[in-house]
């Protein structure tokens, strides 16, 4: 499966289909295990494993999530027996055989080449997707990082990234190691500032200054701390705040 395509195809299908968020957050989570495992036809996970990734110990509720996941045709299920664990398989929303709601275009939009993967051993060619005039590369051994990326954006902000913040990610990605992006998401909520207009602005502050490494997060604070400013990332003064257009949605509304 492609990385990114697949992401953006969920998130372009939510806009026309319903879909309560915890089953959303499911899909999500079987996304990153199947993309994690090298995508076999078959997942193997136990009940109680993905219970634990959802929050939830209420099996009822899991199975209801998982059920409506089957309804719209996005997973297909195989109830483990004794000594053979329950089984899940990912049907794709770009090459589907299965009978979801409604039909998917996939618009891809990066400003920068994309490097994904999913499979480490199989050979790939790089495609292209353009939309007004933007291209999108994808190319092999990039979406570990993609994917550690968005596994701990969804996880800190409980809310699954948009088409925007899939797409913007790279240019950083390029530009940095993988923990100053986390570590830019971990500084946004504990600031109590959940957009992804947000997020950027430290990020964008940071490729300006030529961060690239926590050993750079961590000088530049220190210099901070030298002058005596004790200012934390000038996200307003980047003029990002508020200044995409992004869709954004919390676990309990119709969007994660």
């Amino acid at each position: 499966m492609d990385f990114i395509r697949e992401l953006v195809a969920f998130d372009q299908w939510l806009r026309t289909n319903y879909l309560p968020p915890s089953s959303q957050l499911l899909w999500y989570k079987l996304f990153m295990l199947c993309n994690g495992a090298g995508w076999p036809e078959w997942l193997v996970v136990e009940n109680v494993e993905l219970m634990a990734l959802l929050k939830t110990r209420n099996e009822k509720s899991f199975i209801g999530y998982r059920d409506k996941l089957i309804e719209v045709g996005l997973i297909e299920f195989k109830k483990g027996k004794k000594g053979s664990p329950s089984r899940y398989k990912m049907n794709s929303l770009l090459n589907c055989t299965c009978n979801l709601q409604a039909q998917t275009t996939v618009e891809t939009t990066v400003q920068m080449p994309v490097q994904t993967t999913v499979h480490p051993t199989a050979s790939y060619k790089q495609n292209e997707t353009k939309r007004n005039n933007l291209v999108v590369t994808t190319a092999p051994d990039g979406d570990k990082r993609m994917g550690d990326v968005i596994s701990h954006y969804a996880d800190v902000l409980a809310s699954f990234p948009s088409t925007t913040v899939v797409g913007e990610l790279p240019e950083y990605l390029e530009a940095m190691d993988t923990d100053v992006i986390i570590d830019a998401i971990d500084r946004a909520a504990a600031e109590g500032k959940r957009q992804w207009s947000y997020i950027k602005g430290i990020l964008r502050n940071r490729k300006a200054n030529g961060i690239k490494t926590m050993l750079d997060v961590q000088r530049e604070q220190e210099e901070r701390s030298k002058r005596g400013t004790g200012k934390r990332d000038n996200v307003s003064g980047s003029g990002e705040i508020g200044g995409d257009d992004d869709r954004w949605g919390d676990l309990g509304t119709t969007r994660l």
